[in-house]
């Protein structure tokens, strides 16, 4: 080479100085005259290069690529492939396999086996999840899946565990189930699966192992199951939310009813999976989490090491073809005969109320099969359609369902009148002389209307039943028990069928579920001593009022007329509580709860007089199409514990009421009232506020006597002698009305939590004209961040809680002046959470919408005081799209009250009535951040208001502004101020997350 490369110098200086040719000074050229060939070269070779072999490259090597090796790809290695390195594979590492990593083995991490990446095939625990979705569950192995079933319209999120990076412990899915029994959502588990991902095993348990072990979260009210399958057969068991200890025996062929078989706890199990089942009655919404799960008695290898020996690895594939494990009596047992025994069995051993195997059922004097049936109206349902599964272990009869909105779809769980076990045609039944009515027992899932009906003379007779035990008088039949009219029974016809049944209204879609746990006549023969008293002291004088005049005195009989003198009073003081005979005590309030009517509209109960400790207030019904007609739920708030005492009055000392209630029938309005002692008579001692479903504070400053329209008197402080929950009328139509009183508090700042502000206690001040100067202040103990945020025009300074009024920050100096048209000049705020890198250091924010249940919070500050300038006194909450503080998710806020024509970016999408008072909804435009934005301003001024900020972020996440997904960065309250607004102050704020 040396050689080489001397020549090739002295050519170019030849060249220079001499002109010679370039065949001179070529590669140990072979003399001209040799050269026979004529391919222009001096050489003896036929390419027209200068080197003396045949191919079209110019060095001496005889493959025809450019490099000096002797192989064909284009490197200067020895080995065969295009890459740069002296192995036989296509990669570019020293080892000899075709991946990219430096070890030995055939997969692409960086540890020594195959089996799950990156992890050595360790574990922790007896649950475990690792990448892809791969799971350690005890003595189980194998990866996670999920299935939407095969029913359309199902669905499932996510499709699979392929993206589960092994973090977590806990798989989760959720989807919706169409409207079918076959529909279904399943979180399954292979069994026995080696990570490699090849075909699972099966598992057979040992002696050791008692059952499975399951720990669920529910994040709907669905029902979710375990099921197994072993032998091509599947066995189930429902799980309760939580922690599940599940036995072999409680895994059952059927275990939707107390029939199946069981699993024998011994043959082996192929899959085991969660899973929702779908329903006839509507489609199912469903989100469940797994958190562990495993076979009791399961034992955990903690040798981590990795076994490289082939003993390992069990290569017995051989399938057992054994027919010894099948049962081949495929005979069906053709025995048909029907016991013609009809002889009645005269032992009357049974209970009053005794069920029998297939749904035969002793009740008192009765017996016969229960039934059931959806009626002859399209697309009702009912669950379920017979009897027949019934082992005779049960108590009780249930069944559940839907009706569609029309008077004539009903549900039924009928009861055949003396009818043989045969199962032959139903006879009749008379009463006799000692059988005064019916008792029922009754059991109601859902608020719903319940009914006894007996049918006599091919006439139906109905009376309403309670949740409980009732005793039915034969004249409480009614041929129209929904009315005060209808003829009764007469306590002497024969009777051929009794049923409980749900009626249908046009008014919506009914859901009802209910179980009969007794019916029988009162006064039948085999009961020796009931103890039942048959003095039912029922008016029997059945003439019809025949004043048809309506009344139009809407006033409340607050007169309860129950005596509840029958043991020790209740405490006083206490949360809200209900006890005997519908007594309430809730803090500061108490009295006797009682339903009332105007004109012809109905309520179910008349009053509460047969109400237990703890019971619910409940009422259903009708009011009638005219606007005077209506029902109330009311509760005296001053009256002793006693035998009919006095109705006393009280002042209310707080800023509003908290109220929860459950409206089952969501298209009929609710109000809220409150009322002084001559409210019943005096419309201008009677102030009400709109009421929505669930929980809410209403403000006493947002009660008007025409609350329909705030076109009357606000509440300003008159003593108060009742609060009630009412169903107004409307021409437009009758109005079907079913809900229940959960909870109705004074508020003393906004929740139950909460202090009253007169005893706040803060810590921290200080003076700043900071641009963003800011101090940390604690409000009983809860750190909370004043800042000046001079953030368009820096001038302006804050005095931070000064004695003696104990005011959270006085705006002491403002000089912007900035256009309405444009934005603020500054924000003087209080915040509580994270905003960017500015927090309150105690806040439980930020936090997922979708994980809040509650956001209580309450501001009062001076803006209605006519303090000079152009501001509005107003909330600002920010959602980030994570937990970091960015807000640039979404803006939500609710303005109090706003001076000298300023209004919120976008434009007015119309008012809409949001924690007792109404707001104008604004919207269309983005925040400062660039995110979707939504305002609420109120449409008359306040100064002083406690509410559940949820209500307002539910409200956003049904306009499409904020996503349950997002994150609740923070909640403040300030002033927006374009000009002027010294003098301005905060005196108390609050936020309470839940």
């Amino acid at each position: 080479m040396i050689h080489q490369a001397l020549r090739l110098v002295f050519c170019l200086m030849a060249g220079l100085l001499l002109a010679l040719s370039a065949a001179s000074c070529g590669t140990d050229p072979a003399p001209v005259f040799g050269d026979t060939d004529t391919d222009g070269d001096t050489d003896s070779d036929t390419d027209s290069d200068s080197d003396s072999d045949s191919d079209a490259d110019s060095d001496a090597d005889s493959d025809s690529d450019a490099d000096t090796d002797s192989d064909t790809d284009s490197d200067s290695d020895t080995d065969s492939d295009t890459d740069t390195d002296t192995d036989t594979d296509t990669d570019t590492d020293t080892d000899t396999d075709t991946d990219t990593d430096t070890d030995t083995d055939t997969d692409t991490d960086t540890d020594t086996d195959t089996g799950v990446p990156g992890d050595n095939g360790a574990r922790d625990g007896l649950w475990d999840v690792k990448q892809g979705g791969y799971v350690y569950a005890g003595d189980w192995q194998g990866y996670a899946w999920t299935s939407p079933g095969q029913v359309a319209g199902s669905t499932i999120n996510p499709d699979d565990y392929s993206a589960v990076d092994g973090w977590t412990d806990q798989l989760c899915v959720n989807g919706q189930l169409a409207a079918d029994y076959d529909a279904v959502g399943i979180l399954g588990f292979n069994i026995n699966q080696p990570a490699s991902g090849t075909a699972t095993q099966s598992w057979t348990p040992t002696a050791a192992h008692t059952g499975v072990y399951v720990n669920i979260t529910k994040n709907q009210p669905t029902t979710v199951r375990l099921q197994i399958t072993s032998g091509g057969q599947d066995y189930c068991v429902a799980l309760n939310n939580g922690a599940n200890t599940i036995t072999w025996s409680q895994l059952r062929t059927a275990c939707w009813g107390a029939t199946g078989t069981a699993y024998n706890g011994t043959a082996a199990i192929t899959q085991a999976l969660v899973m929702v089942p779908g329903d006839v009655a509507g489609t199912i919404n469903y989100s469940f989490c797994v958190n562990e799960m495993y076979p009791i008695g399961s034992t955990v290898d903690t040798d981590t090491t990795v076994d490289t020996g082939s003993d390992t690895t069990d290569t017995d594939t051989t399938v057992d073809t054994g027919s010894d494990t099948a049962d081949t009596d495929t005979g069906v047992d053709t025995d048909t005969g029907v016991d013609t025994d009809t002889t009645v069995d005269t032992d009357t051993d049974h209970l009053f109320f005794d069920i029998m195997a297939g749904g035969y059922v002793y009740a008192g004097d009765w017996h016969g099969f229960a039934w059931t049936s959806p009626g002859e109206v399209d697309g009702t349902t009912i669950t379920p359609e017979d009897f027949s599964h019934l082992t005779g272990a049960e108590t009780q009869l249930c069944v559940s369902g839907q009706l569609v909105d029309n008077y004539d779809s009903v549900g039924i769980l009928g009861f055949n009148i003396n009818q043989p076990e045969s199962g032959t045609t139903p006879q009749s039944w008379t009463p006799t002389a000692s059988h005064t009515g019916i008792y029922v027992n009754l059991t109601k899932t859902l608020n719903t209307t319940v009914r006894l009906q007996i049918t006599s003379g091919g006439q139906d007779y109905c009376a309403t039943l309670a949740a409980g035990a009732n005793t039915i008088a034969w004249s409480q039949l009614k041929t129209e028990c929904w009315g005060t009219t209808g003829t009764a029974y007469n306590g002497t016809a024969a009777i051929t069928q009794a049923m409980v049944m749900v009626p249908g209204d046009e008014a919506g879609l009914i859901n009802y579920s209910f179980c009969v746990n007794e019916i029988y006549p009162i006064g039948s023969a085999i009961d020796t001593d009931t103890g039942i008293d048959t003095d039912t002291g029922v008016d029997t004088d059945t003439g019809i009022d025949t004043d048809t005049g309506i009344d139009t005195d809407t006033g409340i009989d607050t007169d309860t007329g129950i005596d509840t003198d029958t043991g020790t009073p209740p405490e006083l003081g206490t949360p809200y509580t209900v006890h005997d005979g519908g007594y309430v005590v809730t803090n500061d309030w108490n009295g006797f709860s009682w339903v009332a009517t105007s004109g012809t509209s109905t309520a179910t109960p008349e009053d509460f007089s047969g109400i237990t400790a703890g019971d619910a207030l409940c009422i259903e019904g009708m009011v009638m199409n005219t606007y005077d007609d209506n029902a109330m739920l009311g509760i005296n708030l001053a009256q002793a514990w006693g035998s009919e005492t006095a109705i006393g009055t009280v002042v209310p000392t707080g800023t509003g009421i908290y109220v929860d209630v459950s409206n089952y029938v969501g298209t009929t309005p609710l109000r809220i009232q409150i009322q002084s002692p001559d409210g019943a008579t005096n419309a201008n001692h009677r102030w009400c506020a709109p009421l929505a479903n669930g929980a809410q504070i209403i403000s006493f400053d947002s009660f008007n006597t025409e609350c329909w329209d705030n076109g009357g008197n606000w509440y300003n402080g008159e003593e108060l002698s009742a609060a009630l929950i009412m169903v107004p009328g409307d021409i437009e139509g009758n109005r079907a009305f079913d809900f229940c009183l959960e909870e109705l508090t004074e508020m003393d700042g906004g929740s139950d939590t909460d202090t009253d502000t007169s005893t706040v206690t803060l810590q921290g001040s200080g003076y700043t004209c900071d641009q963003y100067g800011s101090f940390h202040v604690a409000r009983n103990s809860v750190d909370y961040l004043v800042m000046n945020n001079a953030w368009n025009v820096n001038d302006q300074c804050i005095r931070v809680n000064q004695a003696p009024d104990y005011t959270f920050f006085t705006v002491a100096s403002q000089g912007g002046n900035t256009s309405t048209w444009g934005a603020p000049a500054t924000y003087p705020e209080i915040v509580y959470g994270r905003k960017y890198n500015d927090y309150s250091n105690s806040a439980e924010l930020p936090a997922r919408v979708d994980s809040l249940s509650h956001v209580y919070t309450g501001w009062d500050s001076n803006a209605a005081s006519g303090v000079s300038g152009t501001y509005n006194a107003a909330y600002d909450v920010w959602f980030s799209t994570t937990n970091d503080g960015n807000v640039n998710a979404a803006y939500l806020m609710v303005w109090y009250q706003h001076h000298n024509d300023v209004y919120p970016i976008g434009s007015s999408q119309g008012v809409v009535n949001l924690a007792g008072r109404n707001w104008d909804v604004w919207s269309g435009g983005n925040g400062p951040s660039g995110a979707p934005y939504i305002a609420y301003v109120a449409t008359s001024p306040i100064e002083d208001f406690d509410f559940d900020l949820m209500t307002f972020i539910n409200d956003a996440v049904s306009r499409d502004v904020v996503e349950a997904t997002d994150y609740l960065s923070n909640v403040q309250v300030g002033f927006e101020i374009w000009s002027g607004g010294a003098g301005l102050a905060t005196y108390d704020f609050y936020v309470d997350v839940q």
